[in-house]
């Protein structure tokens, strides 16, 4: 079984001693850590849906974020486009307000990164153990959100959706989405 913190590409179940004992030890279960040491290196499917989810954020970043991705985002707004270079959003649409950034309870946050003046990318984080509808921004962040990422579905069974600003997306428990953000140059 691996624990939190365990990776699977690791031996002895996170254990990083090499002089640990052999599967003949009377203390194998102690001394090698429940037999971590023969963890097999072979991954299953989990853990190639956590290697291909990994990627597919790699893409994401690499398409959507190199430009800026340099840049220390400041939370300003600007003056042209009227939006903030990185802007929190609740789970209404809206922007966060200090009360919400007080409210302990929360256990969910979104919030708007600008690529460029025509792109940008929405993220939803949902730490709760319920599934919550959130509220894509309205028209000032963007005329079309389609979706590119969802930890919840195994990255082969994604289908990306296309929604209109304030539109509304279910995100399950313990997952994340993310939303490429498609505006024109006016």
């Amino acid at each position: 079984m691996i624990t939190m913190g365990d990776e699977i590409g690791r031996s002895q179940s996170g254990s990083n001693n090499a002089y640990s004992l052999s599967p003949d030890s009377a203390k194998d279960s102690i001394e090698n850590f429940n037999g971590g040491w023969a963890l097999s290196w072979e991954p299953d499917d989990v853990a190639k849906d956590l290697f291909d989810s990994l990627s597919a954020l790699a893409r994401i970043r690499t398409s959507y974020m190199v430009d800026v991705i340099d840049q220390f985002f400041t939370g300003e707004g600007d003056v042209g486009t009227r939006r903030k270079d990185l802007a929190w959003f609740h789970r209404d649409g809206l922007e966060m307000t200090p009360n919400n950034w007080q409210d302990g309870s929360i256990r969910y946050l979104a919030f708007c990164i600008e690529a460029t003046h025509k792109q940008g990318l929405f993220v939803i984080l949902n730490s709760d153990n319920v599934d919550y509808e959130f509220t894509l921004p309205n028209q000032t962040w963007g005329e079309s959100f389609r979706s590119v990422f969802d930890s919840s579905a195994r990255i082969e069974e994604f289908n990306p959706a296309l929604k209109r600003p304030s539109d509304t997306t279910k995100v399950l428990a313990h997952s994340a989405q993310v939303w490429f953000v498609n505006r024109s140059l006016t």
